[in-house]
């Protein structure tokens, strides 16, 4: 599914969206300096295939931002569905353990748990695929005890709370994703920098609310109190904490970038903008002196 996606909507909306020279343009750039020898023929070589490099790179990362986006927000949807009705619904988190071990499990949490266990599944694995980021091996932590915690509050009758967690943990996602995507769009689309802000300032107000608030007052709280003999659960639950709290200093670090600097580039991701002045000058270049032209 994640591959027909990329080829039949979300490649050919990256290519729209952020007016990247197609394969065929490359390959005609390219061609054009295959016979050139003089110093600024050289050094515009060397620039292109940096550019070419970007450009492959943002098309993935493009990719991966609508794929994530998409299955975040349908995630949250069926989350939200499956627990609004709940007895154990916030800010009743206390009934999450009121005789949640009896009778079978409702089937719409089993629909839930299962999509959230494969969606966690492909992300972990398709964390070797994608672009590899500075904060690769938090993320890896990140989704293994997700995983963990998905995998044992199931086997030990606690999916009432760990529905709850799951969801509490999704809703600021999309927000960040589709900050990137109009971040990634903001050299061909410079009006996609006022959109692109105010996803992230949306992603920032629901981390802190959701993360830092609700997740450890409601949950953590709780668990430990009602919970307190699952000690394995007790420490991934800590450990989750203490990666938001990293997580949001990296997202205070952004925000600061942009108040003071005007840039709402990703600290991950910072060398991977596309520079269209560097583009069109080195295209410029190329079609002077290309032997067709001469």
């Amino acid at each position: 599914l994640r591959q027909l996606l990329d080829w039949t909507s979300f490649l050919p909306l990256g290519r729209a969206g952020m007016k990247l020279p197609t394969s065929t343009k490359i390959q005609e750039v390219s061609e054009a300096f295959e016979t050139a020898s003089d110093e600024d023929a050289v050094e515009m070589k060397a620039e292109l295939a940096k550019l070419i490099e970007v450009r492959n790179v943002l098309r993935l990362k493009f990719c991966e931002a609508c794929w994530r986006s998409t299955m975040y927000a349908l995630m949250i949807a069926i989350g939200y569905q499956s627990l609004r009705d709940k007895s154990w619904w916030f800010p009743n988190v206390k009934e999450a353990f009121a005789d949640s071990r009896e009778g079978p499990v409702e089937q719409d949490i089993t629909v839930y748990y299962a999509l959230s266990l494969g969606f966690y599944f492909q992300l972990l694995v398709y964390m070797f695929v994608e672009t590899r980021r500075d904060d690769f091996w938090s993320m890896m932590t990140h989704h293994v005890v997700t995983i963990y915690l998905i995998s044992v509050s199931w086997m030990w009758k606690m999916h009432r709370i760990g529905s709850l967690i799951l969801l509490v943990h999704d809703i600021a996602d999309p927000f960040l994703e589709v900050a990137k995507i109009f971040n990634y769009m903001k050299p061909a689309r410079p009006w996609s920098d006022d959109v692109s802000t105010v996803f992230f300032v949306a992603f920032m107000a629901s981390f802190a609310v959701l993360r830092l608030f609700v997740y450890p007052y409601y949950i953590v709280r709780t668990c430990q109190i009602d919970a307190s003999e699952f000690v394995g659960c007790q420490v991934c639950l800590i450990v989750l904490q203490v990666l938001h709290i990293h997580w949001f200093y990296l997202i205070c670090k952004v925000a600061f970038t942009k108040v003071f600097f005007g840039d709402l580039s990703d600290v991950r991701e910072r060398d991977s903008m596309w520079n269209s002045e560097k583009w069109a000058k080195i295209h410029a270049y190329a079609m002077k002196n290309s032997p067709k032209n001469k």
